[in-house]
Parts: C-alpha cells; sequence; structure tokens
C-alpha cells in the first residue's frame, strides 16, 4: 500500500512539474505561431534551379548527397551552417533554396556554392535575392508552365 501511494505521489509531482514548464514557456514571450522562414517574396541566401532535362533519380540523388549530407543513423542532415532547405519552382525550373545560420561561416557558404557551380545537373545559381524577383527564367517554348 505505502508502494502505491508513493508512486502515485511521484506521478502527480512530475505532472504538476510538467504542466508548470508548459506554462511557463507559453507566458515566456514565445508565441504559439508557428514562424514563416520562406515565402516567395523573402530574401533567399542561396537558391538553384536543376537543368529542365535532369531526370527525377539524379536530382534525387543530388539532394540526398550533394545538397545534403547522409547521416550514419540513416536520412540526411543538412550542410553545415544550412539552417533550412526548400523546393521551388519557378517557370517550370526546379530547385531548391538554402538559408543559413547566422554564425555559419564564409567557407561552409563557399562550400554549397562550389557543389552547385561545379553540378551538372544545376542550370543556375542565385545568391540573396527574392524568388518573385527573378526575370531571367523565362519558359522554355511549349511549356505550359508560365
Amino acid at each position: 500500500m505505502t508502494f502505491k501511494v508513493t508512486v502515485l505521489a511521484i506521478a502527480i509531482s512530475l505532472l504538476l512539474a510538467q504542466s508548470q514548464s508548459c506554462q511557463t514557456r507559453e507566458t515566456s514571450g514565445q508565441s504559439k505561431e508557428v514562424r514563416e522562414i520562406f515565402n516567395l517574396d523573402s530574401k533567399v541566401e542561396m537558391l538553384f534551379f536543376f537543368k529542365k532535362d535532369s531526370s527525377k533519380a539524379d536530382r534525387k540523388e543530388f539532394y540526398e548527397n550533394v545538397l545534403n549530407q547522409p547521416h550514419p543513423g540513416g536520412g540526411y542532415w543538412p550542410r553545415n551552417g544550412v539552417k533550412a532547405t526548400f523546393g521551388i519552382d519557378r517557370n517550370g525550373y526546379e530547385g531548391f533554396g538554402s538559408l543559413f545560420f547566422a554564425d555559419a561561416s564564409e567557407q561552409n557558404k563557399e562550400d554549397l556554392r562550389r557543389l552547385l557551380s561545379e553540378s551538372s545537373l544545376v542550370y543556375r545559381v542565385y545568391e540573396n535575392v527574392v524568388p518573385n524577383e527573378i526575370d531571367d527564367l523565362k519558359p522554355l517554348e511549349g511549356d505550359d508552365k508560365k
């Protein structure tokens, strides 16, 4: 009987402590809203588009092993210094944009810049651009995407 009461008291204590930590977090000025990292009208630090004739398999391989790094436990990690990577489609060109952590080194950025510029799959690379302001990606003749 004493054991059950002790376990029950511990469980109630843990629940109250957890309740307090949630309450503290909500009232500490942090918003419950999801912060938007990217939209087509926000500046992107590094952005690239694949060539239209690149295959889906080649793009997947590029995403997994060039744009990201395989993780020993499975899956993929962003390259060093990269905070977020997101897909983008503009005038039928598919690609990815990357945002860097504030403390990302110039070497981190240069490494990604070099990998993108050396790839035979990459059509064009942009830096510090707003995607909706890119005007040199004209649809190829016969493309129905505008």
